[in-house]
C-alpha cells in the first residue's frame, strides 16, 4: 500500500502460516487497520482492511495469540501521559472485548509497549505491561 500517515505497524503471523499487518492511521483519527496479507508477505490484501479500534492517540499495536486467544496490545493518551492498554478476541477480526488498562499514564516514555530491560542479556519482551523506561529514555 503506497499511502502516507501509517504510525508503528507490526507484522503477525498466525498458527497456519497467514500473515497479518495491523496499524494506526493517525491521520484518520487513530483508527487501527488489520489486513491480511499476501503469502509472500510482500502486500497488503486491502480487501480484508477492517478497522478493529480507535481511540485518541492509539498506536504502537501488537498482537499476540495465547491459548486460543487474540490480544491487541497498544497505546493510547490518557490524562497525565501515555498508557498500555489491551483487548481480546478469540477472533483475530474480532469482536475484541475491552479494553483493559494495563498501566499508569507515564509522560516520560514515547512508546510505553515497547519495553527493553537495562541488562543487554535480558531483554522482556514488548507485550509483558512491565514499565520500565527504554534505553536512553528519560527517567
Amino acid at each position: 500500500m503506497n499511502a502516507k500517515g501509517w504510525d508503528d505497524c507490526c507484522p503477525f503471523w498466525d498458527d497456519y502460516g497467514q500473515g497479518y499487518l495491523i496499524g494506526t492511521a493517525f491521520g484518520d483519527g487513530y483508527k487501527v487497520h488489520l489486513w491480511k496479507m499476501t503469502a509472500d508477505g510482500t502486500r497488503l490484501l486491502e480487501d480484508s482492511d477492517k478497522i478493529i479500534y480507535q481511540s485518541k492517540g492509539s498506536e504502537a499495536n501488537k498482537l499476540y495469540k495465547f491459548n486460543g486467544l487474540y490480544y491487541h496490545f497498544f497505546s493510547e493518551v490518557k490524562k497525565g501521559g501515555r498508557t498500555v492498554m489491551m483487548e481480546r478476541s478469540k477472533n483475530i477480526w474480532g469482536p475484541y472485548e475491552g479494553p483493559k488498562q494495563l498501566s499508569y499514564p507515564q509522560k516520560n516514555l514515547m512508546n510505553p509497549t515497547r519495553v527493553v530491560s537495562y541488562k543487554p542479556d535480558k531483554v522482556i519482551g514488548s507485550f509483558l505491561p512491565i514499565m520500565e523506561p527504554a534505553i536512553g529514555a528519560d527517567a
